[in-house]
């Protein structure tokens, strides 16, 4: 899940073109780790695509809140991933950053609702800003991003939001375009008058 306005990579039809290759499929799940899926596993659990050479990867600092990151793949995938440059320059980890991933999945596991929560936030936020006529692509991802006028109108609103205790991002990272983008995050913990604020303060600027 590309992290910018969260589009989707089309997993299936990569894995149709490679799997009868003696290729692999490496996939970045850092954004996508405990946010697509049924089961939050990532974007190659949503798209059903599984396989003996396929590695799933990525930062658990995003949706776990945790340090550090994890490789997924069978037994043969992950082994001669250790046999590669990449793995053997890593570092070794802590045991601290363990802890805290161990702590975060536990409770994702004793709460499974809070993925639904998620979902129902970010429905509800993208509707919401649709109304306001703005472009909000339609996909799963816990962002709003959307650009609304120049770069300097937008990091103004970006100000104003700040100065009322709302935080936005404004990002000219990879795929925001020339004149960048906002970019809102969607959390679980959100409430509905949390939503509900952040677009009336949009409204009010628009």
């Amino acid at each position: 899940m590309f992290p910018t306005f969260g589009a989707i990579a089309p997993l299936r039809a990569y894995w149709e073109i490679l799997r009868t290759r003696k290729t692999w499929l490496l996939v970045d799940e850092s954004h996508s780790f405990g946010v697509l899926g049924a089961t939050g596993r990532g974007a190659l659990e949503r798209e059903g695509v599984k396989g003996d050479r396929i590695i799933a990867g990525g930062s658990l600092g995003k949706a776990f809140c945790a340090y550090g990151g994890l490789a997924v793949g069978s037994k043969r995938a992950i082994d001669l991933l250790w046999t590669s440059p990449a793995a053997r320059g890593a570092a070794s980890g802590m045991s601290s950053g363990a802890s805290m991933a161990d702590a975060s999945m536990r409770l994702l596991r004793k709460q499974p609702d809070r993925l639904n929560k998620l979902r129902a936030n970010v429905a509800s936020l993208k509707a919401q800003l649709r109304d306001l006529g703005l472009s909000i692509d339609d996909n799963e991802a816990p962002l709003a991003t959307f650009v609304a006028g120049t770069a300097r109108e937008m990091k103004a609103l970006q100000a104003d939001l700040y100065a009322e205790g709302i935080y936005v991002i404004y990002t000219n990272y990879v795929g925001a375009g020339a004149e960048g983008a906002i970019r809102c995050a969607i959390f679980a913990d959100h409430e509905p008058q949390h939503l509900t604020r952040l677009v009336s303060a949009i409204r009010k600027r628009l």
